[in-house]
């Protein structure tokens, strides 16, 4: 899930489904990325940055690494009652972009990539007045922690099943019921 939203206070936030906006910071000195109940709070590089271009990828095991070589990164551990999560500015009512569906309610892992902070720098000082271009990246990759919680992230069965024998596997499972 790919989107763009507001960056004010200096955050923006990643939440689940229906979680009530705060009206509190975070603690002074929190990580660039932290974890809180059924939110994230990621704060920009810059503090010129007024948007975020968020990208929220959902993955079965731990992904490869992603976003640009030197991109910031950070890995933390949290838990959704909501599977459903979304991306916001910190005072925004609701959420900004769509909604990724990531399975299964539960424990995750999260690697947090941010990059772009030095291009909202130059753009800022060469013209302070420029607000179209002061937008950073982030990318979230998720993926069930398992190791602490087996019941997170299980698997769907599925079968493979020729074309030419879809209707008979139809009928040989409901005659088994």
């Amino acid at each position: 899930m790919e989107g763009h939203t507001g960056v004010d206070h200096g955050q923006l936030v990643i939440e689940v489904r229906g979680t009530e906006p705060s009206p509190h910071l975070p603690p002074a000195g929190t990580s660039w990325a932290a974890a809180h109940p059924g939110t994230i709070h990621l704060h920009p590089a810059s503090e010129w940055t007024i948007a975020a271009a968020v990208r929220l990828e959902a993955w079965l095991a731990e992904p490869a690494r992603g976003g640009p070589p030197d991109a910031d990164t950070s890995t933390i551990d949290l838990s959704f009652d909501n599977p459903d999560i979304g991306a916001r500015g910190f005072s925004a009512p609701a959420s900004e972009t769509d909604f990724l569906h990531l399975g299964n309610p539960g424990h995750y892992k999260v690697r947090v990539h941010r990059w772009g902070g030095d291009q909202v720098d130059t753009i800022f000082n060469a013209n302070p007045h420029d607000t179209i271009h002061r937008t950073e990246n982030f990318l979230l990759q998720f993926w069930p922690s398992p190791t602490d919680h087996p019941d997170v992230g299980s698997a769907v069965e599925t079968a493979t099943i020729p074309g030419d024998d879809v209707h008979a596997a139809i009928r040989d499972w409901a005659q088994g019921l």
